[in-house]
């Protein structure tokens, strides 16, 4: 399966606001469901998993072990890690790092493992737009294009 990254709008065919119910349609039989306050977590088949809040899709994440995870046609797990932030930085236009996320504010995008050769972790979520935005003071600068 091939899922094509869109920023702000989700993760091939799984598209922000969708219900619970809807992402089932699209990927089957979830494999494990957590409940935290308003948010719902659903794992599944190709090490995804998608939080719900208050029962609409708002974030979608991926692990080193998901397959066809792509950014422009380029699967973001296979390649060469610093080819891949470095694209994706030139697109948001700049990054910032929290706690070992690098996170592509524009993009709704953060990757993890991709910057610190911590590749056993790497990972990536991608959120509806406005969801970094709530500790965006805690975010600092950082750059892998020079």
């Amino acid at each position: 399966m091939t899922l094509e990254i869109y920023p702000g709008e989700g993760l091939g065919n799984l598209k922000f606001g969708m219900g619970i119910s809807e992402v089932l349609r699209a990927l089957g039989q979830e494999k494990d469901r957590t409940v935290r306050d308003d948010v719902t977590e659903l794992y599944f088949d190709n090490y995804l998993n998608v939080a719900f809040r208050d029962g609409i899709l708002f974030q979608i994440g991926a692990t080193r072990y998901s397959t066809g995870i792509m950014y422009k046609n380029i699967d973001i797990f296979s390649a060469e890690p610093l080819s891949v932030l470095r694209m994706i930085e030139a697109d948001a236009g700049g990054a910032f790092e929290m706690y070992g996320f690098i996170v592509f504010l524009p993009l709704g995008l953060s990757l993890t493992g991709f910057h610190d050769d911590d590749l056993e972790n790497k990972a990536m979520t991608v959120a509806v737009l406005d969801e970094w935005q709530s500790v965006r003071e805690e975010l600092k600068p950082i750059s892998f294009l020079s």
